[in-house]
């Protein structure tokens, strides 16, 4: 099953379909045809007879200027691939990909993988050979290296998906603060669930110096995101203290009515942090139970 990396990664190219041709353009320095604008279509390159093959994304890029018809004619193709991990069986796939979609389009197709990882690139960048006299198979990866670094809020605000990606990239390194900041700017005029998907994935991507240095200042400036996070801080203690509180006054109503309570019991109750559990538990012991009763 996809991880929720791999996942949000995906997403990325699908919420902005030029980003795929733009970073080949401007941070791998291919040269792309002319076209109008990019359609998302479907991932699934199967053929008739099996076996599948499903990409992660697939984009096509479209010129209305050699167009006959209402779509435009499909100048380009691009097969996006995320990799977290190298994976043998992909050298056999990925060279089918770009020959399929290249014979259903009738165009040129390149084959895009994108990864975090320096090693996952280095291994994804390896010609392959297809045992085709003329035909080796050179994937076109863009790794940490080829991801620009973005520190400005205003261009995160603008591509707040390549800011991710940049954060994703970079966090790591001694620019993560600031990169993380200034995704979190970007991040700021999403859709609240997709705001506090990349936020969660912000504060992971980047080092613990930088994640203490970007909680502290979020607590003191009033950023479009600080909401989110303080409420979910708040939210967070507020459940915990609460349920200590319930745990305390169970333990002592326990006290209060002579009940034998053995260490483990009373680790168990403490331990809880289910609001409803200790509620339930709670009401057993008003109503009379011994505690061997208000635990099963």
């Amino acid at each position: 099953m996809p991880s929720v990396l791999h996942q949000i990664l995906v997403d990325l190219f699908g919420r902005r379909p030029t980003l795929a041709p733009e970073l080949l353009r401007d941070a791998l320095g291919l040269v792309l045809p002319d076209f109008d604008y990019v359609e998302l279509t479907d991932a699934d390159l199967s053929q008739v007879v099996p076996p599948e093959y499903r990409a992660d994304q697939v984009l096509i890029l479209r010129s209305q200027r050699h167009s006959e018809g209402m779509a435009g004619k499909p100048v380009m193709s691009i097969v996006l691939e995320v990799q977290l991990k190298t994976d043998e069986e992909k050298r056999f796939s990925w060279p089918c990909y770009q020959v399929i979609e290249r014979a259903r389009l009738r165009c040129p197709c390149c084959l895009l993988v994108v990864t975090p990882s320096d090693s996952v690139a280095r291994w994804a960048g390896t010609p392959i050979d297809t045992g085709q006299p003329g035909f080796v198979f050179a994937p076109v990866v863009l790794g940490p290296d080829a991801v620009p670094v973005i520190t400005e809020a205003d261009q995160a605000r603008h591509r707040p998906e390549l800011a991710l990606l940049s954060v994703l990239a970079h966090g790591m390194s001694d620019q993560g603060y600031e990169v993380g900041i200034a995704a979190y700017h970007g991040a700021s005029g999403l859709d609240r669930e997709t705001r506090m998907l990349y936020s969660d994935m912000i504060l992971q991507a980047v080092h613990v110096v930088a994640r203490k240095k970007m909680e502290e200042r979020m607590q003191i400036e009033d950023y479009e995101f600080r909401s989110d996070i303080a409420l979910r801080g708040k939210a967070k203690g507020l459940a915990e203290g609460q349920a200590k509180g319930l745990a305390t006054a169970l333990l002592k109503i326990v006290t209060a009515r002579g009940l034998q309570i053995t260490q483990d019991q009373q680790a168990q109750i403490l331990g809880c942090t289910n609001l409803d559990t200790l509620d339930t538990w709670l009401d057993r012991i008003l109503q009379g139970a011994d505690v061997n009763e208000l635990l099963h």
